[in-house]
């Protein structure tokens, strides 16, 4: 700052010649450079030139060491020939050697020390080598190795010689190139080419190519296509560079030809063939022809390049001598003219002081030189004008001052700023406005001051001022924006301020209060956001039913029913619903005016647009002197409640018509109702499944098979359920398997007493013939006794078996008596546990009496509930009534088993008679032995002993028929009771039968003169048949 204030304080042509001197260093220092960099240039093509034939050296010496590596190959595999050979290679292997190190020393200058010692490293390499191969150290496979290895370092040794002599910096793109292609890329393509000559030529020097060997030649014949591709890509760019390169490109495009051939030659003659044909002499000297070509065309090269570099260096000397001779002569002739035009700025300088001097004294009648055509003759034209707005500037200032008299008293608040946006004025209207809002405006604005404002730039208002700047700066016509300041919002109207002549003088601003308006506005945009948040579907409409807002709910429920809507309302568009009628629902828009046009309250009506179901509560909306202004209206949608309701109904109603199939669809439905779905459900599912159990095994025993089980899981009292039907079955095996062992016993007993009865009444029939003829012959009198004697003991003895017998029977009866006692108790437990499930069942009732109760508390949104708790109460009701037939039906079961109880207690009764009959036969079969002692006492009393023998014999007849009809009648009571037990299946391999009973006429055959007795059997009650109506059933 301190040097600009100095520089205002010099004059002019102090300054010029500052301004000279400066443009003199300028001058000089780019010279400078511009000199130095050139001499550096033509320094760098210099150690190019020195370094060309080194690098062309060593290129060489990769040759030679490659023509020794292709004549130890063919040494090594058995060429001996090739010995010869092999010390004239080394030779000039050597030769090589000492011809680089003495172009290293012609370069000369210390800074080669470090080439000279790389190239005694590589020579004692190569000499390793050499002594290694001339004693036949190595293996063909060794000494190509240790070949390659040296011209891999020999390639080393040769970038170290190219940045030694600046030939990898090269500036000019066909030197660059060449260097590229004949000092980077030959070098490598030569390796490759040699490496493809000494192996193919020891291949083609055995009688058999290995695999391995095929592989190696397969590999190097691979790497010669990528430096070959760069030789060909190099050449041609310093051809296209240098049109004198062109035959050398030309020369390289006919090389890679001869290339390609002979790679082909290669492939088909070593790795096509195991058994080689080609002479492996001849297939050496042509890749070694190749190779000669290649450095041919080498040499070549370098010559050129050579020739370009050394054009550079020295074009870049004539080039700098040209450019310091014109900067000489231009420098001349800058200083003359800049002699005359500061001269002429000086004059032109004076002049124009004293016209300002006149100008600040008032004197406007100032003649100006306008015909000069320069800054300075610009400068007094426009200085001219300037005399003239000033003239014009004093007439206007009166009338200025009446304008801001109206501005100071009217009550818009009004501001100005000139070009450069500076406040010149405002009026008392802005100042009181601004003032009022000063302190809040400070928060934000700690400098703000309403009394400096005049002369403050009305950037200080804003935060970003570029930004006002571009608008100002482009301003044409009025231009409004809001400002914030320390809470209050300011609307600015600002104008820019245009003279007759079109020049912008300026910007006028005029300023308004927008605060409470704003509020006013970020309140309603709250609402209207806040409504959008809600999950609630709300839309309003004006008076007219003109949808003016739709939240995001209700236009998202919109565009996902407008398929569904389309198809009764075919122009129904979701995207098009602000500005469309509410009409546009209704397929009787007069009936909707009505009412809306009557609503003073809430309204919730139920639409059904095609299959969408639809809640719409709709409310007035009136402003504060009662007038309305439009309608609110809230969409529900109850499409999948409605369909759930029917589901449910449809469940219900099956199951009151005993189908528990049913299910509700759970696809469709989510958190409650997809709840309350997969609880009814298993409801279905598991009443469904404990019943039908409970059935089939309750019909099973009803039919006679015991062997049904309840497998299932279940819980609680259908577990319990379960338990006790599985355990009544299993005790009714039980029984049933001891009554039927117990009736096969009696059965077979009786059928022994009969058969035995059956043979006394032969016996004592033969008796009383024996009487009848006793009167005519003692001796048969006599064989009779003896005989009825020994019937008389046999049947002493059956009636003894017979007692016995009995007694077990009556023992067994005793049995089956106990056991029916048990199955009637465990037919009270089912029937007790059916109780609780109809208290279950009950309770059921009265929990969905209150829920359906706490639903009607509910109100609207509890109706789906209510429904539900309507049906489950339904459903608990048929329950019970399920539970009370089955309840009805153990009871039935209960009574038959007590009838079954009774008939077993009556068998045993008659088991009881007939013991106390056979214990009266035996007591009789001991007499008939004690008569037949005193028949055989004495012959004497032979008569007496007849007559009380024939007496005894009529006793015994009747005593033995009615042991007949006793044992008869135990024989088919025993069969009924096996008929009753055989109806029962009691494992899965048994079968129901049924006991044929004995003929009750076996004894009447053959005493048809006795009276039958008629044998009281009780009859076999009929299992009752199933009615198709029967309630059960349908449960």
């Amino acid at each position: 700052m301190k040097f600009l204030n100095w520089l205002d304080n010099v004059k002019l042509s102090k300054k010029m010649s500052i301004i000279a001197i400066l443009a003199l260093i300028g001058l000089g220092l780019p010279t400078y450079y511009y000199s130095e960099l050139s001499y550096k240039n033509q320094l760098s093509a210099e150690m190019e030139l020195r370094g060309i034939p080194v690098a062309s050296a060593v290129v060489k010496l990769k040759k030679y060491v490659a023509l020794h590596r292709g004549t130890s190959a063919k040494l090594f595999n058995g060429n001996q020939a090739a010995v010869s050979a092999i010390e004239s290679k080394s030779s000039k292997v050597d030769q090589q050697f000492t011809a680089i190190g003495q172009l290293i020393n012609e370069a000369g200058g210390e800074e080669t020390k470090d080439l000279l010692d790389g190239l005694n490293e590589l020579n004692n390499r190569w000499n390793t080598i050499k002594s290694n191969v001339n004693s036949r150290n190595y293996t063909a496979i060794e000494s190509f190795n240790v070949h390659s290895n040296l011209i891999v370092i020999a390639d080393l040794y040769l970038g170290e010689v190219m940045n030694h002599f600046s030939l990898n910096y090269d500036t000019g793109a066909a030197s660059h190139h060449l260097i590229v292609a004949n000092l980077q890329d030959m070098p490598r393509l030569a390796d490759a080419i040699g490496k493809v000559r000494g192996a193919g030529a020891g291949a083609l020097s055995t009688s058999t190519i290995a695999n391995g060997v095929k592989s190696t030649i397969r590999a190097n014949i691979s790497s010669i296509r990528t430096p070959l591709q760069d030789f060909k890509m190099n050449m041609a760019a310093a051809s296209h560079a240098d049109i004198r390169l062109r035959d050398g490109y030309s020369a390289a495009s006919n090389f890679i030809s001869s290339v390609d051939s002979a790679l082909k030659m290669a492939e088909r003659e070593t790795l096509e063939k195991n058994s080689p044909t080609y002479d492996a002499t001849q297939f050496f000297n042509e890749y070694t022809e190749l190779l000669n070509t290649l450095y041919a065309q080498h040499d070549e090269n370098m010559v050129k390049l050579t020739t370009i570099i050394a054009e550079r260096k020295s074009a870049i000397a004539q080039d700098r001598i040209t450019t310091l001779t014109i900067i000489c002569i231009l420098l001349g002739i800058i200083s003359v003219i800049g002699f005359v035009v500061i001269r002429s700025i000086q004059v032109s300088t004076m002049s124009l002081i004293g016209h300002f001097i006149k100008i600040s004294k008032g004197e406007y009648n100032i003649k100006f030189n306008v015909d000069r055509k320069d800054e300075m003759g610009i400068l007094e034209n426009e200085l001219s004008k300037l005399n003239t707005q000033l003239q014009i500037a004093a007439k206007t200032s009166i009338e200025a001052s009446r304008v801001k008299e109206a501005l100071d008293n009217t009550s818009s608040c009004f501001m100005m700023a000139d070009t450069n946006r500076n406040i010149v004025y405002m009026n008392h209207s802005v100042y009181k406005l601004l003032k009022e809002a000063e302190s809040a405006i400070r928060k934000e604005l700690p400098h703000f001051n309403v009394e400096s404002l005049i002369g403050t730039n009305i950037d200080s208002f804003h935060v970003n001022p570029s930004h006002q700047h571009r608008i100002l700066d482009k301003l044409e016509g009025k231009h409004e924006a809001n400002l914030k300041l320390g809470g209050y919002i300011f609307k600015l109207i600002v104008n820019p301020i245009i003279d007759e002549g079109g020049n912008n003088l300026g910007h006028s601003v005029e300023w308004q209060d927008l605060t409470k308006i704003k509020e006013e506005e970020r309140k309603v945009a709250r609402i209207l956001e806040a409504l959008n948040c809600t999950t609630t579907n709300v839309m309003l409409a004006d008076a007219n039913r003109n949808i003016i807002y739709m939240n995001r709910s209700v236009r998202a429920l919109m565009k996902q029913a407008e398929s569904d809507l389309k198809k009764v309302l075919p122009h129904f568009d979701a995207d098009t619903l602000i500005g469309a009628n509410m009409d546009t629902f209704h397929k009787d828009p007069s009936h909707q005016k009505a009412l809306l046009e009557r609503l003073k309250k809430s309204y919730t009506s139920h639409i059904k647009v095609g299959p969408r179901h639809f809640r719409l509560v709709a409310n007035p909306i009136f402003d504060s002197d009662g007038e309305r202004l439009g309608y609110v209206v809230e969409w529900l949608e109850r499409t999948k409640e409605v369909n759930a309701e029917q589901e449910i109904a449809e469940i219900v109603q099956a199951s009151l018509e005993g189908n528990f199939e049913k299910r509700v669809n759970e696809n469709d439905k989510e958190g409650f109702m997809l709840t309350m779905a997969q609880g009814l459900n298993q409801l279905m599912k598991t009443t469904e499944s404990g019943l039908n159990e409970v059935s089939n095994v309750l019909l099973a025993i009803s039919e006679g098979d015991l062997t049904k089980r309840i497998n299932s899981d279940f819980k609680g009292t259908f577990n319990d359920l379960k338990n006790y039907c599985n355990t009544t079955n299993e005790n009714l095996v039980s029984v049933i398997s001891k009554i039927r062992e117990a009736s096969d016993t009696i059965n077979n007993a009786s059928s022994e007493i009969a058969q035995g009865n059956s043979d006394l009444s032969t016996r004592t029939e033969q008796q009383a013939s024996s009487l009848e003829e006793t009167a005519s012959s003692m001796e048969e009198l006599t064989s009779t006794v003896r005989l009825n004697a020994e019937n008389a003991n046999q049947a002493n003895g059956l009636a003894s078996q017979a007692v016995d017998v009995a007694g077990n029977g009556g023992a067994l009866i005793q049995q089956v008596v106990t056991t029916m006692a048990s199955i009637n108790e465990s037919a009270q437990k089912i029937s007790d546990i059916i109780g609780v499930i109809d208290g279950i069942a009950f309770q059921t009732n009265i929990l969905a009496l209150n829920a359906a109760v706490e639903a009607a508390r509910a109100g609207e949104q509890g109706r789906g509930f209510a429904v539900v708790a309507s049906e489950v109460r339904t459903l608990a009701q048929r329950s019970a009534n399920a539970a009370k037939d089955i309840k009805d039906l153990i009871s039935d079961s209960v009574t038959k088993v007590e009838s079954g109880n009774e008939l077993v207690s009556q068998s045993g009764e008659t088991m009881q008679e007939i013991v106390v009959a056979i214990q009266r036969v035996n007591d009789i079969m001991s007499e008939i032995a004690a008569a037949s002692a005193e028949q055989a006492s004495g012959i004497d009393e032979v008569s007496k002993a007849v007559s009380q023998m024939d007496e005894m014999t009529q006793q015994n007849a009747a005593l033995v028929e009615e042991a007949a009809a006793a044992a008869e009648s135990m024989r088919g009571q025993a069969g009924d009771l096996n008929s009753q037990v055989g109806t029962f299946k009691l494992d899965t391999k048994d079968v129901t039968t049924n006991i044929v009973k004995s003929s009750p006429d076996l004894l009447s055959q053959q005493f048809d003169e006795l009276p039958s007795v008629a044998s009281a059997r009780p009859s076999t009650k009929a299992i009752p048949a199933i009615s198709e109506e029967d309630e059960w059933e349908s449960f």
